[in-house]
């Protein structure tokens, strides 16, 4: 297992995009095994993580219930000129 000889045994991407990128370039490239010889986690969930010839492990993130408390953040910081909370909770 080539995993093995990196010393690592996977990855965690900050989007589903990056993770379907990444185990594309593994398989084409290295010949990596994906899942066997190579574990990738993506974040986002987009439907394109689904439709994958390997359906790829995502998170899930609830980008409508972010917009809604960035949006209260953002309104907030500009009535009073700063926000209550530093980082806007969920």
């Amino acid at each position: 297992m080539k995993s093995k000889q990196w010393g690592v045994d996977g990855a965690f991407c900050t989007s589903d995009s990056l993770a379907l990128g990444l185990i594309d370039g593994l398989k084409k490239n290295l010949g990596v095994e994906i899942p066997r010889d190579f574990g990738v986690i993506g974040f986002d969930n987009i439907s394109r993580s689904r439709e994958n010839w390997l359906p790829l492990t995502t998170i899930n993130q609830d980008v409508i219930k972010k917009r809604g408390a960035s949006s209260r953040h953002i309104i907030q910081s500009k009535n009073h000129g700063e926000a209550k909370q530093k980082y806007p909770s969920i």
